[in-house]
């Protein structure tokens, strides 16, 4: 809404007294004034009005020549016309313009001001109508794409339906696929922004975790600025939830279908490193979900029976399956392992609190090997932890040992394991020495240097990052441990060990 009322009188008195009038009972608009209807055509086409209130017999330009001329260019404008008893010929004029609302001089206050409230209320209505409208023809035209990108033939549609598609779209255009790793409500909320920041190029929800964005194929040149402009809105909370491809030029509607099988083809090709030439789409969503109940199936019992090894070989399996049969949407694969990775650690007893940051590389894995990886790392885990714990030793020194294995880089102390536990500090401490042949001090150092070991190999922390993320908040401890444990320095260790393949 514009917020404005152009009124147009060449009697300066009544000019005044319309103005004083509609502007007490109306001052929520921006009222602006003409003499004549050559200044009312001059105004009009500087800025734009909600309604127009106008003397009908005016010098230079009458109101009804005004009016014809505006209503070439904004033929629903709603206008209210004024004039005397003895102007007849203009009322019949004004019927032929459509213009209803026609008020007789003299003007009456009250009824000004209720025939202007009837024009107000008049417009919102039809608005409103208008709006619907329009929102009804574009989910009309989002729901015929999405039938288009399933399958459904261009011939199939009606005549109407396909000008909707080709209004929509545009006879030659390129399609922009959002695809987002998330799975949780704070993750869909950040969609959501990334979303309203793009708000003027329309999308299309295609499924909870996949978008669309017609781009019309006249943007071409414009085409990389356009994609640039996506991942320019995506901030730092969602750069790495996101994946976006673009399609080739799809010259008609009636290739949509093909086009964009390409496009998701070509992101399962990329997701489980093959270079297969097989065309074939991704399976359907219903599929997966058997997919999924049958495996997590198998695999709660291998968990059930802490069968570590079995787990492990159907889990690489299942992967091994995967890439050489590339059925299924990488999100839907992202969402299966990350189910099973949770699983694996709640079941094991292990703190997820420790697995955030990979839990959250799985998410957002851009390859099926990246996820092989981390549930290798998972494994590598288990089977150190089933070393270092006796299941047929003392149950209490067996939980200490739990303890120490789920907070190793956290500062906690022998008190803290007592709570845990629910026994006296000492009576853990003793029976932990004497069991072990050990203290607990000294254990929780062996355990934290071999965790700084694995890191001083696999990564490129400094050996201050590394200390904090093993436990240790001095720098100078971390190094006389690490000397006195494995006998020579981190930094000794690192040239000496660093896989430089990784």
């Amino acid at each position: 809404m514009s917020d404005k009322i152009l009124l147009v009188d060449d009697h300066i008195d009544e000019l005044n007294m319309l103005s004083f009038i509609i502007s007490k009972h109306f001052p929520q608009y921006q009222l602006v004034t003409a003499l004549n209807g050559k200044q009312g055509i001059q105004l009009y086409n500087t800025m734009s009005f909600d309604f127009i209130i106008t003397d009908v017999q005016m010098p230079i330009m009458n109101g009804i020549e005004m009016i014809k001329i505006i209503r070439i260019k904004e033929p629903n404008i709603p206008v209210l016309f004024i004039s005397g008893f003895d102007e007849f010929k203009y009322v019949k004029e004004a019927i032929t313009l459509q213009v209803i609302e026609y008020l007789l001089k003299p003007i009456e206050p009250k009824v000004l001001v209720k025939q202007i409230k009837t024009i107000i209320q008049n417009k919102r209505i039809n608005e409103g109508h208008l709006k619907e409208i329009q929102e009804l023809e574009l989910n009309t035209s989002k729901h015929l794409i999405v039938e288009l990108i399933n399958g459904k033939l261009y011939s199939e549609f009606s005549l109407e339906e396909q000008q909707l598609i080709i209004k929509y779209t545009s006879t030659s255009f390129y399609i922009i696929l959002i695809e987002v790793n998330v799975f949780n409500s704070s993750g869909y909320s950040l969609i959501k922004q990334f979303l309203a920041k793009m708000n003027k190029y329309d999308y299309i929800l295609i499924s909870p975790r996949e978008s669309l964005f017609i781009i019309p194929a006249n943007k071409k040149a414009d085409l990389n600025a356009i994609k640039q402009e996506f991942i320019e809105k995506l901030d730092n909370n969602l750069i790495n939830l996101v994946n976006l491809y673009v399609s080739r030029n799809i010259s008609h509607p009636k290739n949509t279908f093909e086009e964009f099988s390409n496009l998701k083809n070509n992101t399962l090709k990329n997701f489980y490193e093959v270079n297969s030439t097989d065309n074939s789409i991704a399976k359907k969503d219903e599929d997966f979900f058997l997919y999924q109940q049958t495996h997590l199936e198998n695999i709660k019992q291998f968990i059930h029976a802490q069968n570590i090894e079995s787990l492990e070989t159907y889990l690489n399996q299942l992967i091994d399956d995967l890439i050489l049969e590339t059925p299924y949407s990488p999100n839907y694969i992202r969402f299966f392992f990350s189910n099973i990775f949770e699983k694996i650690i709640t079941n094991f007893d292990l703190n997820i609190a420790n697995y955030d940051k990979i839990f959250s590389q799985l998410i957002n894995s851009q390859h099926i090997s990246e996820i092989k990886k981390y549930i290798d790392q998972i494994f590598r885990d288990l089977y150190e932890r089933e070393k270092i714990l006796d299941y047929s030793g003392d149950l209490y020194v067996n939980e200490t040992k739990k303890y120490i294995l789920n907070h190793y880089n956290q500062n906690f102390s022998l008190e803290d394991i007592s709570d845990y536990i629910g026994l006296s500090p000492k009576y853990i401490s003793d029976i932990f020495s004497r069991n072990e042949g050990v203290g607990i001090s000294k254990f929780t150092n062996k355990i934290r240097i071999d965790k700084a070991t694995e890191l001083l190999q696999n990564t490129n922390h400094n050996i201050g990052q590394i200390g904090l993320l093993v436990g240790y908040s001095n720098d100078a401890y971390f190094i006389r441990k690490f000397k006195e444990i494995i006998g020579m320095t981190p930094n000794a260790y690192r040239i000496k060990y660093y896989r430089n393949e990784l």
